[in-house]
C-alpha cells in the first residue's frame, strides 16, 4: 500500500478545488451536469424549461426540505444582453420578489443543488 501511495503521490502535482465561473454568463440548456459542475446553470435552465411540472418540482421539493426557506429556484435570462446570460437565483419565502443569486446564497445551497440534478 505504501509503494502504491509513493507511486501515486510522483504522478500528483496538486489537487485542489476547480475554479467554477460565477455570476451572469452566457448559458445553453443541457440535460446532463459535468463532473465539475461548471454547467449547473445549464442544466436548472433546463429543467426549469423542459420540465416545470414534473422532475423540476420534484427538485424544488428536495431542495425544500434540505433547506425549508426557500420558495423557488429559477434561472432568469437577461435578454439585455447579446448573447442572453443568466444565473440561477434563489427566491426566500421571507422575501420571494428579492432573488438571492446562487453564489450568494451560502449555506452549502449550490453543492446541494449540484447533488440534486447529478446524474
Amino acid at each position: 500500500m505504501v509503494n502504491w501511495a509513493l507511486t501515486l503521490n510522483r504522478n500528483i502535482a496538486y489537487i485542489g478545488p476547480r475554479l467554477i465561473q460565477q455570476g451572469k454568463r452566457q448559458y445553453n440548456p443541457q440535460r446532463t451536469l459535468t463532473p465539475d459542475a461548471q454547467n449547473l446553470t445549464d442544466v436548472v435552465a433546463h429543467l426549469q424549461l423542459a420540465t416545470p411540472t414534473t422532475t423540476f418540482d420534484k427538485l424544488l421539493l428536495f431542495m425544500r426540505a434540505a433547506f425549508p426557506e426557500i420558495e423557488t429556484i429559477t434561472v432568469n435570462p437577461d435578454y439585455s444582453s447579446s448573447p442572453a446570460l443568466g444565473e440561477p437565483a434563489i427566491l426566500s419565502r421571507s422575501a420571494p420578489s428579492e432573488p438571492i443569486p446562487l453564489r450568494l446564497s451560502g449555506s452549502g445551497v449550490e453543492q446541494m443543488l449540484a447533488l440534486a440534478v447529478g446524474p
